[in-house]
């Protein structure tokens, strides 16, 4: 049997030791920003509009945040009912 492969992928300008660091840093701000939103509760639309309201008197249209998508809204088949 040979023996399994030891090279890996290592950006230019960084030793195989600071690329090793700048990933566990990496993974370590994505678990702590994925803990923050982790157990959120869900905000009704009464209440997300008072707070708008507050935070952005007499500017309509202003305060909008982004969803993801449960499903694609380009295909027709995602709003077929059986």
């Amino acid at each position: 049997r040979s023996a399994p492969l030891q090279m890996g992928y290592v950006p230019d300008g960084l030793t195989p030791a600071e690329y090793e660091r700048l990933k566990k840093k990496e993974a370590a701000d994505s678990a702590a920003n994925k803990k923050k939103f982790l157990n959120k509760p869900f905000e009704r639309l009464d209440e997300w509009l008072i707070a708008r309201e507050k935070k952005f008197p007499n500017k309509p249209g202003a305060g909008h945040r982004f969803v993801k998508l449960k499903y694609d809204m380009e295909k027709e088949e995602n709003f077929t009912r059986n």
